[in-house]
């Protein structure tokens, strides 16, 4: 079992990553917002890290910002396709997704869970592979919405060359999400 810090945080570059893919610049009215979630203020540099909590409410927003119209499952569906495309323009994503079109989505799959524990200093993720192009991935102890990392994953999936993953989730509690992944 994995110990969780007292304060569970995510790395700051999920943030940026969220900006960028929805094109969120400085100077953005809506930046005022994302300070105020975040608890910095829009005129200094951004925290290296920001609380669980303060990006479950920037994602839900978010969703509501961007996306009125649709559902809440949709929305942040939405929100974690533009994410994955913001995260391949900041420096870490430009690293760890140089060569994706080589990887392709087997490699991606299995690294997946790899490139997402960098990102947080709390929860415990895995990856089983089931069967010839059919994985499990697990979350347990991270509190983030399903439809938002299935959003995130079909994006990178699409990245590697894969356009119509079979994608699916289940909440087995507050804080632990199981993903099918498979084509």
């Amino acid at each position: 079992m994995v110990e969780t810090p007292l304060r569970r945080t995510f790395n700051y570059s999920l943030v940026e990553a969220l900006l960028k893919g929805h094109n969120i610049k400085d100077d953005d009215p809506a930046m005022v917002q994302v300070a105020r979630i975040c608890s910095y203020s829009a005129h200094r540099l951004p925290p290296k890290e920001v609380s669980a909590e303060a990006y479950n409410e920037l994602l839900n927003w978010m969703a509501a910002y961007f996306y009125p119209d649709l559902p809440q499952s949709e929305a942040l569906f939405e929100v974690g396709s533009h994410f994955f495309e913001g995260y391949r323009t900041t420096i870490l994503g430009r690293v760890q997704l140089a060569a994706i079109h080589i990887m392709g989505p087997d490699r991606l799959t299995q690294r997946y869970v790899e490139m997402t524990n960098r990102n947080s200093n709390f929860g415990e993720r895995t990856v089983t592979q089931l069967g010839v192009h059919n994985y499990l991935i697990r979350y347990r102890g991270v509190p983030l919405p399903g439809d938002y990392l299935i959003g995130v994953m079909k994006s990178g999936l699409a990245a590697a060359g894969l356009a119509n993953p079979k994608l699916s989730w289940e909440q087995l509690g507050p804080e632990d999400t199981d993903f099918r992944v498979s084509w």
